[in-house]
């Protein structure tokens, strides 16, 4: 199947007909609800902001004012973010852009990457994090060496730990309820393990 690339949806997470979770042997998580979902969202993006600006505040210095909303450049770094931010889960994903297990998306106000195939839990939860790490982190640690593009760096920390959010609390679901070693699959917003 190799040269069909990455499918795009707009529209809710494909449901994957040939998948049949109880023929196969899988096991559903307990999905929190909607209504928890979003709350502990919420509060995992307003955390990941404070600790972020508080490490960019001691490495930076007290005397500097956050303006992450000041001017456009905001805007300009949210939309250049989102696409690298999708790409980087894509990458840590077998078969990478030619794999036509891999969808990329955009529904009920969220991008979203899903893989149609089993996948290792301890591959999934990298996948899961890998652009908290790399946005959210490395802007940090090159403001820390470089000392420039302090502004920019900055916002793309912060933007990103935001954006982190879903990631981050499906990192602790997945953590806390599949076996080590299980294999990891999702049908539509389901996810099941075997």
């Amino acid at each position: 199947m190799r040269g069909r690339i990455v499918k795009w949806f707009f529209n809710k997470l494909p449901e994957y007909e040939d998948f049949d979770p109880a023929k196969q042997g899988y096991k559903g998580i307990n999905e929190p609800s909607r209504i928890k979902t979003v709350t502990m969202e919420i509060l995992v993006a307003t955390l990941v902001v404070i600790l972020d600006g508080f490490i960019i505040k001691l490495i930076i210095g007290v005397n500097y004012k956050f303006a992450i909303w000041d001017n456009y450049m905001w805007v300009v770094i949210l939309i250049g973010i989102i696409p690298i931010h999708e790409f980087l889960h894509v990458i840590l994903f077998p078969g990478k852009f030619t794999s036509p297990n891999i969808y990329i998306g955009y529904y009920g106000g969220s991008f979203y990457v899903d893989y149609a195939n089993d996948i290792k839990k301890a591959r999934c939860l990298i996948v899961r994090l890998f652009p908290f790490v790399v946005l959210t982190f490395l802007p940090i640690i090159c403001i820390l060496i470089f000392n420039s593009y302090i502004e920019i760096l900055t916002k793309i920390s912060l933007i990103n730990g935001m954006l982190s959010c879903g990631d981050i609390f499906s990192f602790f679901v997945i953590l806390k309820q599949i076996p080590k070693g299980a294999s990891v699959r999702n049908k539509g917003d389901v996810t099941y393990w075997r």
